[in-house]
């Protein structure tokens, strides 16, 4: 539900293999729509991978986008 990662292991692409491995798991299990709440730290991480502000805040992705 939540994903933290200690400041001296940041920008190693840990979030990003995960992110990658969890979304490719739940599109195995038919999930192709995703919404999380980001901290402004976070942002960036998941912008990279795909998602999307969405105007409730939150951060979405459909499909294969």
């Amino acid at each position: 539900m939540n994903m933290y990662t200690v400041p001296r292991f940041r920008r190693k692409g840990i979030c990003s293999m995960l992110l990658e491995k969890l979304t490719a798991t739940a599109k195995e299990m038919g999930i192709n729509a995703f919404e999380l709440h980001a901290t402004k730290d976070g942002e960036p991480v998941y912008e990279k991978n795909g998602f999307h502000l969405h105007e409730q805040p939150t951060y979405r992705k459909y499909g294969n986008t």
